[in-house]
């Protein structure tokens, strides 16, 4: 996601307050993030994204309860 543009990572070793705000501020202030959020939110919306993710997550379920459902037989 971060070399998409849409978001900035957190180093678990360096993270501090100041370090967290500091992320925070620079997504909030620099508009290049809120952009390429807008146009990926655009772009999921077009492909039907939301419902396609849940479609996927449905059947993946499925899958393992069927799987589950064999081994216990």
């Amino acid at each position: 996601m971060r070399e998409l543009g849409v978001c900035e990572t957190l180093d678990y070793d360096s993270l501090s307050p100041a370090s967290l705000f500091e992320k925070i501020d620079m997504l909030l202030k620099d508009g290049k993030y809120r952009d390429k959020a807008a146009q990926f939110s655009e772009m999921a919306k077009q492909m039907n994204g939301t419902k396609r993710a849940a479609d996927i997550i449905i059947e993946l379920s499925e899958r393992i309860q069927c799987y589950q459902v064999k081994n216990d037989t």
